[in-house]
């Protein structure tokens, strides 16, 4: 895709985040797809559950502070990662966190669509600098940061898990592990 389709996809999801902070629904009722999924810190919204809590400001999006964005596409989708600090009010209570917060659009007709938002709490919002963020803006993973969590990444100091060099991107696999006299595994 080009430079232009990476434009359009980072405004509308700039402007989504404009809209969730005014409590403005009716755009966010055209954007979102009927069957969209929404993750906020465990908790799991349909189309019409996340538009309720937005219009009702039990979960209000306040002040939104992008660090920064990038942008996959994969045939008719767009996979947005934005790393940002979240200033928002739930149930009453403010609230600010960094999330790394992943969105998947999907093209219908001549429109783009949201079909899932997750938002993940981070402990702090990573560094770009460090070694662990590069790998994983990169599309390469390393094991602790897709299934241990980004808090195994932040215990390591962002750098690749140092029981595993599992690579997603050049299908590399060396997990070390032993097996006690019971038959259970510890890496």
């Amino acid at each position: 895709m080009n430079s232009q389709q990476e434009d359009e996809i980072i405004s509308l999801s700039k402007q989504k985040w404009d809209w969730m902070s005014a409590q403005d629904v009716a755009p966010l009722d055209a954007l979102f797809n009927e069957v969209a999924v929404f993750v906020h810190m465990g908790a799991t919204f349909s189309k019409e559950e996340k538009l309720d809590v937005i219009k009702t400001g039990y979960i209000h999006d306040r002040d939104v502070d992008i660090k920064d964005v990038s942008v996959r596409f994969i045939w008719t989708a767009a996979i947005v990662l934005t790393t940002l600090q979240l200033g928002f009010v739930v149930d009453g209570k403010e609230v600010t966190n960094p999330f790394v917060v992943t969105e998947v659009y999907v093209r219908e007709a001549d429109e783009w669509a949201t079909a899932t938002q997750a938002c993940t709490r981070l402990d702090q919002v990573l560094d770009r600098s460090r070694p662990f963020f590069d790998h994983w803006s990169r599309g390469r993973s390393c094991v602790c940061s897709t299934s241990a969590g980004v808090s195994s990444a932040k215990q390591w100091g962002y750098g690749p898990c140092p029981r595993s060099s599992t690579r997603i991107g050049n299908r590399s696999r060396s997990i070390s592990s032993t097996t006690s006299s019971d038959g259970s595994r510890s890496a």
